[in-house]
């Protein structure tokens, strides 16, 4: 089966929710693939298991763990990109900031008036570099679970557990 690309659009705040989701499924997919690795080990057991059986379970294990890996590559491009756009929004803001104070120092103090709001609250600021933080986690949490996939891979393909 081939593998498709698809881009669409969501609001900024759905973003970490689309992660969640193609995280779980992921994590689904791993869950399945024990469950399956399980199931023909203890087909494997029996001395009378049909190994044509067993040849197709794990051949369709090893679709499920290119899956999975698909899966966390979406979700960690994903991240990074989601994680560049909110420090972009942050590093824009903070040179209009800048911009707007050195304004302030070049007026004369009769003249000068008040800065206008760029629409970005130091409160909105704070939010933005809190989640640009669990982006940076959840990334480090998605390289942890891909490193366990590819662990889990090889013991499964080396025939060792």
């Amino acid at each position: 089966m081939d593998n498709i690309s698809i881009n669409y659009t969501v609001r900024e705040n759905e973003v970490p929710k689309e992660i969640a989701a193609l995280y779980r499924r992921a994590v689904s997919n791993v869950e399945d693939l024990l469950e399956q690795l399980g199931d023909a080990e203890d087909l494997l057991a029996d001395s009378a298991a049909n190994y044509y059986i067993v040849l197709s379970m794990v051949a369709e294990a090893k679709n499920k763990l290119i899956s999975v890996d698909m899966n966390l590559a979406d979700c960690q491009n994903i991240i990074v990109g989601y994680q560049r756009y909110l420090l972009d929004k942050l590093t824009a803001e903070q040179g209009r900031q800048q911009e707007r104070q050195l304004e302030l120092e070049f007026k004369d103090s009769s003249t000068a008036e008040e800065p206008q709001d760029s629409g970005v609250s130091e409160s909105k600021m704070a939010i933005l570099e809190q989640d640009a933080e669990k982006i940076s986690e959840t990334i480090e949490k998605i390289k942890k679970v891909s490193q366990k996939v590819a662990n889990i891979a090889a013991t499964e393909i080396d025939g060792t557990k």
